[in-house]
C-alpha cells in the first residue's frame, strides 16, 4: 500500500505540468471490471455469549472478483470530481490452517461499494490519476463443523487509480483498494458458538468504461 501511494504522490507531482484536457470527463458511465484480492478474516474470540476469552488464528483469504460500475463525473480545468458504485462477485476464501477454533472457513460471496472520487488530469488531459473514498458491504458465509451461517459485513473502502481515455467514449483503468471492514458477530446455535469475524482486505482491479456522449 505504501509503494502505491508514493508513486501516486509522485505521479501527481508530474500532473501539475499538464492542464490541457483534451477530453471531457463530465457526464455519465458505465463499465465492468476484473482483479484480484487478498487479505486476512480476523477472528479475535469466540465462545458463547461474552465476554469471549478464547482466540482463534486468522484466515488468510485470497481470490478473483468480477462486476460492474456506473459513476459521474464533473471535471472543472484540470480537477475531475465524481460518485461511483460498482458491485462484484468474488470467490475469496479461506481457513485458519486448523488452528483449533470452531470456524472452519470463511468465503466472500459478493460485496459491492458506493464512493466518491477526486483526481486531476495528467499531459494532455486524456489520462486522470485519482483517489477514492467511500462505504464497502460484502456478503459473508462463515463455516462451522454443523452449519454454515451468512451474514453481511460494512466498512471503509480507499483506495488510488489511473485511468486513461483511448476513445472519446472509451477508457480503461487499474486501481489499487483498501477494505477496512468493521467487526461482526457470528452465532452458530447448532454448535452452540458464536464468533467475532473481520474481513479486511487489498485488491487490484482492471476496469474498462463506457461514457456517454
Amino acid at each position: 500500500m505504501k509503494i502505491a501511494l508514493m508513486a501516486a504522490t509522485a505521479v501527481a507531482a508530474i500532473s501539475l505540468a499538464g492542464t490541457a484536457a483534451a477530453q471531457d470527463w463530465s457526464g455519465f458511465y458505465v463499465g465492468a471490471h476484473a482483479g484480484y484480492a487478498w487479505g486476512d478474516a480476523e477472528m479475535p474470540y469466540g465462545g458463547v455469549g461474552g465476554p469471549f476469552v478464547f482466540t482463534q488464528d486468522d484466515a488468510n483469504i485470497d481470490g478473483a472478483l468480477f462486476g460492474g460500475q456506473l459513476g459521474y463525473n464533473w471535471q472543472h480545468g484540470g480537477w475531475v470530481f465524481g460518485v461511483e458504485g460498482d458491485i462484484e462477485w468474488t470467490d475469496m476464501s479461506g481457513d485458519d490452517g486448523g488452528s483449533g477454533g470452531d470456524v472452519n472457513g470463511v468465503d466472500i460471496n459478493w460485496q459491492g461499494s458506493i464512493r466518491g472520487r477526486v483526481g486531476h488530469t495528467l499531459g494532455s488531459g486524456d489520462t486522470l490519476l485519482y483517489g477514492t473514498v467511500g462505504w464497502v458491504m460484502q456478503d459473508v458465509d462463515a463455516s462451522a463443523p454443523a452449519q454454515d451461517v451468512n451474514q453481511s459485513i460494512d466498512g471503509i473502502v480507499y483506495g488510488v487509480g489511473l485511468e486513461h481515455r483511448f476513445s472519446s467514449n472509451w477508457s480503461a483503468s487499474v486501481e489499487y483498494r483498501h477494505e477496512d471492514m468493521d467487526q461482526e458477530r457470528f452465532s452458530f446455535p447448532i454448535d452452540g458458538y458464536d464468533e467475532g469475524i473481520e474481513t479486511d482486505n487489498d485488491s487490484v482491479r482492471v476496469a474498462f468504461n463506457y461514457h456517454f456522449p
